[in-house]
């Protein structure tokens, strides 16, 4: 079976790529560079843009960073909480038979994403 993730990161352009951000980075979180704390686990180079959803910046420097393993779910989170603020939303995931079925699911989920955020942000204030 063909695994094209395995594949991309199995390749010499993305180790290349890897060790160049891992050097550019000091071999350092950059949350934690950033938001201080702690680290632990492994040192990961990250896309910040999403190969998914930009092809064409996978082996772009300026679209990666480091994030280390206890930091990579708050880089995730931050990530998603940004999108959403710019209006991005993933796709639904249901199959709804009206585009207006879709619209009431995203506007849901939107509501349900913008009230998490609001209770994280007077839980870190």
């Amino acid at each position: 079976m063909y695994d094209a993730t395995q594949t991309f990161y199995s390749s010499r352009e993305w180790l290349d790529l890897r060790d160049r951000v891992l050097a550019r980075d000091g071999g350092r979180c950059t949350v934690a560079r950033l938001l201080g704390g702690r680290c632990s686990g492994t040192l990961h180079v990250h896309h910040l843009i999403p190969r998914s959803e930009r092809p064409d910046l996978e082996l772009d420097e300026d679209n990666c960073g480091t994030a280390c393993a206890s930091h990579h779910p708050l880089w995730e989170s931050v990530a998603r909480t940004l999108r959403l603020l710019q209006g991005e939303l993933p796709r639904c995931p249901h199959n709804h038979q009206y585009a207006s079925g879709r619209r009431a699911c995203d506007e849901r989920r939107r509501q349900q994403m913008l009230d998490r955020v609001g209770r994280l942000s007077r839980v870190a204030a």
